[in-house]
């Protein structure tokens, strides 16, 4: 069988994309004269042979955009997926959407097939794509609110930190004195804003953490709570699923929304807003995000050259009934 590029990558140790620019002649200033002098020797010793038809189309322009997604299940990714398409399409492109939810092992990638990507909450996972499953150099923009930025690639960051503790805020502005927090069993900027919040303002953390964002998870784990006689009065949840399945919970445990426990999503998509009641949320600059991203795409497929770029956006608090009752007396 002929000798493939990772395999020479895999001898010398070096990443896929170095050798690969080497022997695909492209001009990276990053790679010293010395590297692609072993890259070559090792090429000709192990009879490395270009692939007629990658070498002749490598730079031809293919009118295909990857979008890279950390997940495909909730309402939100669906609204990403909608804005870049719609977005990619004006341009004039075709749109590929892969998921890295469960791992890439064993699939053919289009990399070769891509003429940009970006990458909505899988900044890591794509730079390490770069190198093991070779991009080949693919221009990529990362965005989202949480893994969306790494040194190398240009990206667009939703401030998550900022925006939970604006929604906590609120919900001790309204008079909530045990908040508690409901999302998936993972690290994260928002659990982490709520521990800092807690920490803050002197109150116990209570954490009702799921296996996923599962809304059936979530509601079943809501009511546990409540029935083991665990009690608090407002409640910030990682996305507006879950605060939809949230709730459910609290009535099937007969509390009201919001005079028992004020409820915040995060996301702001359109069914948190056709609740009863409609709920109160962290609402992302999904558009914003989605359009800026693409911008930055476009610079750099026109100039790969151009220094790396980081944007950050800031979350708006919508206010609805899931949060709409007295505080020191002042109906919001």
């Amino acid at each position: 069988m002929p000798t493939t590029i990772q395999e020479i990558a895999d001898i010398l140790h070096l990443p896929y994309s170095t050798v690969a620019n080497v022997l695909n002649a492209r001009d990276d200033r990053t790679i010293s004269a010395a590297t692609r002098e072993t890259v070559l020797q090792a090429a000709a010793r192990m009879g490395y042979k270009p692939v007629p038809e990658a070498t002749e189309n490598r730079n031809k322009p293919t009118g295909q955009l990857g979008l890279w997604m950390s997940s495909i299940y909730t309402a939100f990714h669906a609204q990403i997926i909608n804005q870049v398409e719609t977005n990619v399409r004006a341009a004039g492109y075709q749109l590929i959407i892969r998921s890295l939810q469960h791992g890439l092992d064993g699939e053919v990638l289009p990399e070769r097939n891509l003429d940009g990507c970006l990458a909505f909450e899988c900044a890591e996972q794509v730079s390490d794509l770069v190198d093991r499953v070779h991009l080949r150099g693919v221009p990529t923009v990362c965005m989202g609110g949480v893994n969306c930025r790494v040194s190398t690639m240009d990206s667009v960051e939703i401030d998550l930190s900022a925006g939970t503790f604006k929604a906590l805020s609120h919900l001790g502005a309204i008079g909530c004195n045990a908040i508690a927090y409901l999302g998936p069993d993972m690290p994260d900027s928002r659990l982490a804003a709520y521990y800092k919040f807690c920490q803050d303002n002197n109150q116990q953390p209570t954490t009702i953490l799921t296996p996923s964002q599962s809304k059936r998870q979530a509601r079943h784990a809501v009511l546990e709570f409540v029935t083991q006689g665990i009690t608090f009065d407002g409640i910030f949840c990682f996305n507006d699923d879950m605060a939809i399945a949230c709730i459910s919970g609290l009535r099937d445990a007969g509390l009201n929304v919001p005079n028992d426990v004020a409820v915040v999503g995060c996301d702001g998509i359109e069914e948190g807003g056709l609740c009863e009641p409609p709920i109160t949320s962290l609402a992302m600059p999904a558009d914003e995000m989605c359009r800026l991203a693409l911008t930055l795409l476009h610079d750099r497929m026109v100039d790969s050259g151009l220094p790396v770029r980081h944007r950050q956006l800031t979350p708006s608090l919508v206010l609805r009934d899931s949060s709409n009752r007295t505080a020191a007396g002042t109906l919001l």
